[in-house]
């Protein structure tokens, strides 16, 4: 799988996952929240796919220093992720409820698939590089 590929898949799985988590809103609250829906998947959807586009190049350098990429590269996504998470609640007034449900269905399902495109194609992954 390359990363064209991935990127389809998890734009499409990020699609079907905020449809859904929506629909849960909706069907609980009789609200359904798009702002919160579109925010919560580009955040989540960026944030997959420039931490692949970083770990790629990282996986032909030694194991410390591919924690070290990884580790780095986590910790400043996640501050980004952080301050707009602020900046969508504090300034743009989104639910701090819908907002939270749908960016972490969202944001869990990417880390599992993130892992998994890691580990299973990691042998291609390098041959490609």
């Amino acid at each position: 799988m390359n990363y064209k590929k991935f990127t389809f898949l998890i734009v499409s799985i990020g699609l079907v996952i905020s449809l859904l988590s929506g629909l849960i809103v909706h069907y609980y609250s009789n609200v359904f929240p798009v702002n919160e829906l579109l925010i919560s998947f580009a955040v989540s959807t960026l944030n997959v796919l420039i931490g692949v586009k970083i770990l790629i190049p990282a996986l032909k350098k030694p194991n410390n220093k591919f924690f070290a990429l990884s580790f780095v590269s986590m910790f400043i996504r996640m501050a980004v992720i952080l301050i707009i998470f602020a900046i969508c609640i504090g300034v743009l007034n989104f639910s701090p409820v819908y907002f939270t449900i749908t960016f972490f269905a969202l944001y869990f399902s990417y880390l599992i698939l993130e892992l998994f495109f890691i580990i299973k194609f990691k042998d291609s992954l390098i041959s490609n590089i």
